[in-house]
């Protein structure tokens, strides 16, 4: 079976013009593991990470610098530790090579002109550098940013300008904080707004490899800020102290795509983390399920919290098993303080919110969902906004959702009758990577408000929509009837349909 299936059965997805491009990255942090695990699983073919530094600490605080990093030895360097995760993760689909140079004047000397350059770095200086380089070869330069809340992208196209003069002035007109806030220089990278980050870097990158009918109109800044009221402005260079939750437990249920992620930024907060999932992974999930590259066919649960122990060195708890009513059980065993729902079934996604709901235990729920062509979350806190169910479909809306679930339960006897399962290798929905790990990224790089139990949480959804303007925009919901909410009455009965 094909490892790139599922994104290939886009209308219109031409996979060779991804394989044959050439990718430059500079940077070694987290935003660059990011982007390089990303472009493995679109399946880009060419790609050089090109800086310097030595992979040093363990556990949870070497993960934070790259969660690629894992497999290294202290003192290896890290680009060349990206890259041989990269080919790793791609079963040989992409070649990556790290390249050990400082990213000044002569970065770049060291390639071939590529198809497109990503500065991945919070130094204005190395993205001035490869602006400058980008102008004087006429290729295409994306400069991406992020710290602990905010992330920042700025898109130059390719410069069209022939004679020297033309390059001095355009070079002239581009300050240093056209291409990068200055609030980000020198911050340490956050890692889910790093995932974030890559997610929307990685939809750019294919709008412009490989454009396709539908796709929104190209754009030249991105911005997106957890500490702004409306998301979509910067605020200062003011860090999150929340960051680290020691004291917590997060239940993740589904470990498919949008899991992978969620759980991989929710085990570096240093929260205690269960991951319960029924399905096994199937080689159709490697373009987007990068954590899996070596566990087809094995339980999604037990997979994932493996390679998590992995990569943080903590114990990661998990329970095997689809969802049903007696999941209450470990919702009550494992007291959680935030569950969050990574499904891709409408039913599902009901029962969850049933059961938050039947627990009684006043648990905030995440539910986060993706499709080809973007991803959302919306955030659920119980006595301050409505429930998950009366968020995503309103109120009133009873025999519309009895109506969803027998065509959902309709489909999955379909398949049973063919002998087929109703895990993610039967449901040959076309998915990519960018939209889940968006998805992912955010549930944590948000949820860390809801633990906090800080005001600035979501009242609403975030939703990562790549044809809009800005590409990542903030819905707020109207939570008048919240206090009446998360009650029994919230709950739909599904047993007996």
């Amino acid at each position: 079976m094909d490892r790139l299936d599922r994104q290939k059965r886009i209308p219109g997805w031409k996979q060779e013009m991804l394989a044959n491009a050439h990718i430059v990255v500079l940077g070694a942090g987290q935003l660059a593991n990011c982007i390089g695990g990303g472009c493995s699983g679109l399946g880009i073919g060419n790609v050089t990470f090109i800086g310097d530094g030595i992979v040093s600490g363990q556990g949870i605080e070497r993960a934070s610098e790259g969660f690629l990093f894992f497999e290294a030895e202290k003192g290896d360097s890290k680009v060349k530790t990206i890259a041989k995760l990269v080919r790793k993760i791609s079963l040989g689909d992409t070649k990556a090579i790290g390249i050990d140079a400082p990213l000044d004047k002569s970065a770049l000397s060291y390639v071939k002109r590529p198809d497109v350059i990503i500065d991945s770095t919070n130094s204005q200086t190395s993205k001035y550098f490869a602006h400058e380089y980008c102008t004087r070869n006429n290729v295409l330069f994306i400069s991406a940013s992020t710290s602990e809340t905010k992330c920042s992208i700025r898109i130059f196209n390719k410069f069209s300008g022939k004679s020297l003069e033309d390059k001095l002035a355009h070079k002239l007109s581009i300050s240093d904080t056209d291409l990068m806030p200055e609030v980000y220089e020198s911050l340490p990278q956050g890692n889910a707004m790093s995932g974030l980050t890559a997610g929307v870097v990685l939809g750019e990158l294919r709008h412009i490899l490989m454009p396709l009918s539908g796709d929104g109109k190209p754009v030249r800044s991105i911005d997106y800020d957890c500490l702004s009221d409306e998301r979509t402005q910067l605020t200062g260079p003011n860090q999150s102290s929340h960051n680290r939750f020691d004291d917590k437990t997060i239940l993740l249920i589904g470990a498919g795509a949008i899991g992978n992620y969620a759980a991989l930024w929710a085990s570096l907060t240093g929260a205690r983390l269960i991951i319960a999932d029924g399905d096994t992974v199937d080689h159709t999930n490697l373009n987007r399920q990068v954590l899996y590259y070596g566990s087809v066919d094995r339980p999604k649960a037990s997979s994932l919290a493996a390679m998590l122990g992995k990569i943080t060195k903590r114990k990661i708890g998990y329970s095997i098993g689809y969802v049903d009513d007696r999941c209450i059980d470990l919702i009550e065993r494992t007291s959680p303080d935030l569950i969050i729902a990574g499904v891709d079934r409408d039913e599902v996604r009901l029962r969850i919110n049933n059961l938050v709901i039947k627990s009684g235990m006043d648990i905030p729920l995440i539910d986060t969902a993706s499709s080809k062509s973007g991803g959302e979350a919306y955030f659920s806190v119980p006595g301050k906004t409505t429930c998950i169910r009366h968020q995503k479909w309103g109120f009133g809306t009873d025999s519309m959702l009895y109506e969803k679930v027998k065509e959902d339960r309709r489909l999955i006897a379909e398949r049973k009758a063919k002998n087929q399962g109703h895990g993610c290798a039967y449901e040959a929905d076309s998915s990519v990577i960018m939209s889940n790990l968006a998805a992912g990224s955010l549930a944590i790089a948000e949820g860390a408000h809801i633990l906090a139990q800080s005001g600035r949480f979501v009242k609403g959804c975030v939703v990562y929509a790549p044809w809009q303007v800005y590409r990542l925009e903030y819905n707020e919901l109207n939570f008048s009837r919240a206090r009446e909410c998360h009650s029994h009455n919230c709950v739909l009965p599904l047993d007996n349909l």
